[in-house]
């Protein structure tokens, strides 16, 4: 079974009362080296951005073609891809977030990847039962589930990064999840991943190296992931240029 990546979100956490405060038209100085990757007009709030919530972004840097999308808030930098129906290149993405983290030059203290995947099925919510649930619950309270979901947070030290972090699992039937194409419905399961660094251990510093490793490392422990919930399933990445949007409906 193919799970089709719609959203991957690379996320570096800045302290907020450290140092001069980033504003529109200096971030965008500071990142002017980098400018000519991001040719459509950039969205900024002037005036704006030290009133607002320190995670609302101020700046928003796009490509043209939609899919890549880069905002900086007060107290973070993320990049982001979505609707994508294909894997980027880690070793591009992660490179482009260590450099923008260099230039902008803030102490980074927590680190963060976020990733949706899409998997085609005509009954997801069965699917997820008949993995999570015993006889006695699919044939009593789950029994003709149309929607059902399994969410799950733990701590544990990836064996390549060597420091715990959060790791967030959330499992949705979706009745309906619109195709980016053609505007078709599509019914499945989503995947939610979120693997990120303590915010107990905020007094660290990583350093714009450390955020190209983190990528690196996550991406892949995300994977094995998704081996231990569906150990018996073959779930793999794939692709597809019709790779549905959005939540959809539970």
């Amino acid at each position: 079974m193919n799970a089709i990546p719609i959203h991957i979100q690379y996320s570096a956490f800045y302290a907020v009362d450290n140092g001069q405060p980033l504003s529109p038209s200096r971030a965008l100085v500071r990142l002017s080296p980098i400018l000519d990757d991001f040719d459509d007009e950039p969205e900024m709030l002037p005036g704006l951005d030290q009133i607002l919530p320190a995670n609302v972004p101020f700046l928003v840097l796009k490509r043209r073609e939609g899919t890549e999308t880069l905002q900086i808030a007060r107290d973070r930098v993320s990049l982001i891809f979505g609707s994508l129906g294909w894997i980027p290149a880690v070793s591009d993405d992660d490179s482009l977030l260590e450099n923008v983290t260099e230039l902008l030059d803030k102490p980074i203290i927590r680190l963060a990847l976020v990733r949706k995947l899409f998997l085609e099925l005509d009954e997801g919510a069965s699917f997820l039962t008949s993995r999570f649930a015993n006889a006695d619950s699919i044939s009593g309270p789950f029994r003709n589930s149309m929607a059902f979901e399994v969410h799950n947070h733990k701590q544990f030290t990836p064996s390549e990064w060597g420091e715990e972090v959060n790791s967030w699992v959330r499992l949705r039937a979706v009745r309906s999840a619109t195709s980016n194409i053609d505007g078709t419905s599509k019914h499945g399961v989503m995947i939610e991943q979120d693997i990120n660094t303590l915010v107990e251990n905020t007094e660290e510093r990583f350093s714009p190296s450390d955020v190209s490793r983190f990528a690196a490392v996550i991406v892949e422990e995300m994977s094995e992931v998704l081996r231990v919930y569906f150990p018996n399933d073959e779930i793999e990445l794939g692709t597809s240029e019709s790779g549905p949007t959005g939540d959809g409906d539970q």
